[in-house]
């Protein structure tokens, strides 16, 4: 009778998870996705939007086709998501970014990886698991987005790259005055420190453009100062209520000094082979980057040398500020959707506590240039933080649409602030699992929303970037030196060598006998017979060339 009496148990037991996940299956969704908007090269109204996310609805709800969840960007309106590390909020801004690129006619441009090699990895579809089951929902598949990745063109780069890697440099006939001013830290203006700077910009261009020359104009020009520039900046301070309160903070600097420091930081941006003469076949053309609606860009400094750890900053501060020009000087450029993963990096709330705070406190008026200007040039700011209150107040407070994953305390109370949050509100922020959050646009809070995840790759601290660029193009890469290489002979790349013994080093890239036809001996392999059997062995989604060539023969 004991043991009839549990198998009873287990019948009701097995009924009810039978009609629990009946219940789960019937589960209705309403789609979020991108709103619509007419554009000078087409109207982004596709007939079927794909959606970026969805939110649960009781299955009373009526859900017709024109029914959903939009999320606006007909005036660029930024999109910032915060929360806690490792919870989807990179991944969301990619997720994102791809669909502004795919359905709404914006170039994609990526500016930081902080030096993990995340961004690079646009190119390739995502390899992870979870995010191929996650994406089975929304009816999606991983796909990798078509990127060409920028590289400072430094004497430091590997002796492969892929080929969709391309060395660059800044032109010196792209500076202003201006530009020339904040690469030295100087975020005032003075009239007749500006005219002087372009008086030594333009006799330098008229001379051809050597950077020698620019450095020593600017230097003796340095001599004949003595103005000061006057500064104004917005900085933070913490209140007793956790609050933030803001204040402006006044102070001159000497113009002798300022330019002393230009011509110091030029030097520099030639000795680390970033700045070059104006017919420097590497010099960038952001116009041209722009154009380049089929392909995203990304900029990369993941190969500084340590010495050279400020350089990114200077970096990023102007391709922010190239960026903006392009488009404030040609509106028939196509919208920007501009990827800045960790603000408050890049836009600290307080420059004390940054190692380079000249050069982030011009790159952090950069930042706050696009948040307050940047979308009447349509440049649509994403940005991503761990922390609210830790990037800067007009930046933050300028991104009106936010993405809210799993969050701290801190942020949740920084929200609570500014949107009076309910009890289940909070609570909900402090428990959302990975890829749920809370999104708040046009001023309304709409939760759970599950995210679609990027279909493409991005992060992760256990897989090294240049094997997966290796898998996702078809190659075996080699992950241990223990692992047992199982074949008759192996063929190592790029070179297409063949080998009848050894093993390839860790971390190269190899192909083995059995990825060949039978027919095929040691022998014969040719290159035509190793692109075959990479393309045979290369994952659906892969877009973009990811080869590796020699560093010296790329254009």
């Amino acid at each position: 009778m004991k043991s009839n009496s549990s198998n009873s148990e287990a019948d009701v037991q097995a009924e009810n998870n039978d009609h629990l996940n009946s219940v789960v299956d019937m589960m209705r969704f309403e789609p979020v996705h991108m709103g619509s908007i007419e554009t000078a090269y087409k109207s982004t109204a596709p007939e079927s939007p794909t959606p970026i996310g969805r939110k649960p609805v009781s299955n009373d709800y009526v859900v017709g086709d024109d029914v959903g969840i939009t999320i606006p960007h007909e005036h660029c309106s930024h999109i910032l998501a915060t929360g806690l590390p490792q919870r989807g909020k990179d991944s969301f801004l990619a997720s994102v970014g791809k669909n502004l690129k795919d359905e709404h006619g914006y170039s994609y441009v990526s500016v930081h990886d902080d030096g993990r090699m995340e961004t690079p990895l646009l190119a390739t579809p995502s390899d992870d698991p979870s995010v191929k089951e996650s994406l089975e929902k929304f009816e999606q598949t991983p796909e990798g987005m078509p990127t060409k990745v920028f590289v400072p063109a430094t004497n430091d780069l590997p002796d492969h790259l892929p080929s969709n890697f391309t060395q660059f440099t800044i032109g010196v006939d792209t500076l202003t005055p201006q530009l020339i001013l904040r690469i030295a830290g100087v975020t005032g203006t003075n009239s007749l420190v500006e005219n002087r700077v372009k008086k030594a910009l333009d006799e330098t261009l008229s001379n051809g453009g050597p950077i020698s020359d620019l450095v020593s104009r600017l230097q003796e020009s340095a001599t004949e100062m003595e103005l000061t520039i006057e500064q104004s900046e917005i900085e933070e301070d913490r209140e007793h209520n956790d609050s933030t309160a803001t204040y402006a903070v006044s102070h001159e600097i000497d113009a002798e000094s300022a330019l002393e420091i230009a011509a110091d930081r030029i030097a520099q941006l030639a000795s680390d082979d970033v700045l070059a003469s104006p017919t420097a076949s590497t010099n960038i053309d952001m116009e041209t980057v722009i154009e380049n609606r089929e392909q995203g860009a990304a900029l990369c400094c993941s190969f500084l040398r340590e010495d050279q750890a400020g350089l990114k900053y200077t970096l990023m501060d102007l391709w922010l500020r190239l960026i903006y020009r392009a488009r404030d000087e040609n509106p028939r450029l196509p919208r920007v959707c501009l990827e800045a993963r960790g603000l408050e990096e890049l836009a600290p709330a307080q420059l004390q506590h940054t190692q380079y705070p000249d050069r982030v406190k011009s790159l952090r008026k950069a930042v706050q240039q696009i948040a307050v200007q940047g979308g009447s040039r349509r440049i649509l700011l994403l940005g991503s933080a761990n922390s609210l209150s830790r990037v800067h107040h007009p930046v933050r407070s300028n991104m009106p649409t936010q993405f809210v994953v799993q969050a701290s305390r801190e942020t949740i109370d920084a929200l609570d602030r500014t949107h009076q949050l309910s009890s289940a509100q909070k609570e909900a922020l402090e428990t959302f699992e990975t890829g749920v959050g809370m999104l708040i646009a046009d001023g309304c809070l709409q939760w759970p929303i599950e995210f679609r995840p990027a279909p493409c790759g991005v992060g992760s601290a256990d897989k090294h970037w240049r094997d997966r660029y290796g898998r996702a193009w078809g190659a075996r890469v080699r992950r241990d030196p223990t692992d047992a290489l199982e074949a008759d002979w192996w063929v190592s790349l790029p070179d297409a060598t063949v080998h009848d013994d050894g093993a390839p080093e860790v971390g190269d890239w190899y192909l083995c006998s059995q990825d060949f036809p039978a027919e095929i001996e040691s022998m014969d392999v040719n290159c035509e017979h190793v692109d075959a059997a990479l393309e045979n062995r290369r994952p659906d989604g892969v877009q973009t060339d990811l080869s590796l060539i020699p560093t010296t023969e790329r254009e």
